[in-house]
């Protein structure tokens, strides 16, 4: 499950549990559409904890690909994890 929304300059994307790939191509669409001033930050809230190792794993490097593209827009990137 995940949100995206924008509160004046700020981009929320909260992520929680399991995300698909298709689910991270979703927000890299959201985020070309809501990204439209540079100066925007992003703030990422990753919940997780009740995801099996297997699955983290797997959910790890598609955040990290999530946030590779935020920097490739020239998005300042926040983020925290639980």
């Amino acid at each position: 499950m995940y949100i995206v929304e924008k509160i004046g300059d700020l981009i929320l994307i909260t992520i929680e549990d399991e995300i698909s790939i298709s689910e991270i191509n979703q927000i890299r669409q959201k985020l070309i559409k809501l990204a439209s001033i540079s100066k925007d930050d992003v703030v990422v809230s990753i919940y997780c904890s009740d995801t099996d190792k297997n699955k983290k794993q797997k959910l790890a490097l598609e955040i990290n690909n999530l946030l590779k593209y935020c920097d490739e827009l020239g998005l300042r990137v926040y983020s925290y994890k639980s």
